[in-house]
């Protein structure tokens, strides 16, 4: 799966160094996802609250991370491209403790697996 990251990561920097001058258009979103917050003494509204937090910071952090990974990739440098570019656009998506991998989860192993994020990238055009 890393390499396939990597290539994705490639192509957005290659739609971002063209600007969309060839017809190609990224749009890119971040998926994060929590656990299950289990601690006692929560109302629902409580670990509901906390689940959406957690896996809005998780999808920010990885977001983060690909905005560093793509400008590692541009030739020219443009260190706001996710701002600049006319040619991505991208989304932030907290789904908190809605998709769980393993409900419930039996391990902390299985809890870890819980918590993850998904990049989703769609191309357009060329």
């Amino acid at each position: 799966m890393r390499d396939q990251l990597d290539l994705a990561v490639g192509r957005v920097a290659s739609v971002v160094e063209s600007d969309g001058a060839f017809g190609e258009f990224a749009a890119l979103t971040v998926v994060g996802f929590s656990d299950r917050n289990d601690t006692p003494g929560l109302s629902c509204d409580q670990r509901r609250a906390s689940e959406s937090s957690a896996s809005f910071d998780r999808a920010g952090f990885a977001w983060q991370w690909l905005q560093q990974a793509v400008l590692g990739h541009l030739v020219t440098p443009r260190p706001d491209w996710w701002s600049s570019s006319g040619a991505v656009t991208w989304f932030i998506v907290p789904t908190g403790a809605a998709i769980l991998e393993h409900d419930p989860p039996v391990s902390e192993a299985e809890r870890r697996r819980n918590r993850r994020v998904k990049f989703v990238f769609s191309f357009f055009g060329a």
